[in-house]
């Protein structure tokens, strides 16, 4: 006698475990396009270097705080010669005049200086000097002076290169 149901019970061709139904074919839609990664090309070439405005760079002007009083009579820096970056301040002239504690470094911009010489005070856009007491002192002088500029304090121009 022919079988009628599979084992589960169920007539034939209607179980779909004994029986399972193909899969419907269904149409495959394309993949999303995927946004490739440009290979690096710079990644051998070190990045551009931006251009420098000579104009914004700054200048600086080495001084002893005892010599502040005179330069504020005078209404400009004198006859002070200036650094292109702060680590030419090594102090070399300067450095055995004076104990770098008495120091100070007058900061402005080769626009602001403009080409005038001698410099007049109002170029200077920064005071620094080496500790809290050397800051009182010459913020004190330039009060007195009618001079407002910032006074920060900046311990590493003042170290020795030794």
């Amino acid at each position: 006698m022919p079988e009628t149901e599979c084992i589960h019970g169920l007539a034939l061709g209607l179980c779909d475990i004994c029986y399972p139904k193909p899969k419907p074919v269904a149409e495959r839609k394309p993949a999303p396009a995927r946004r490739s990664v440009p290979a690096r090309r710079n990644a051998a070439r070190p990045a551009a270097v931006p251009a420098v405005n000579r104009d914004e760079q700054r200048i600086y002007f080495v001084s002893t705080i005892d010599d502040l009083d005179g330069l504020l009579a005078a209404g400009d820096l004198g006859e002070l010669g200036y650094y292109d970056g702060p680590e030419e301040l090594a102090w070399r002239e300067r450095r055995r005049a004076a104990d770098a504690l008495e120091q100070l470094v007058l900061v402005s911009t080769r626009r602001a200086v403009g080409g005038r010489s001698p410099v007049p005070l109002d170029a200077i856009q920064l005071v620094a000097v080496a500790n809290s007491r050397g800051q009182e002192r010459v913020k004190e002088l330039l009060a007195a002076g009618g001079f407002a500029v910032r006074v920060s304090i900046y311990p590493p121009w003042f170290q020795s290169g030794d």
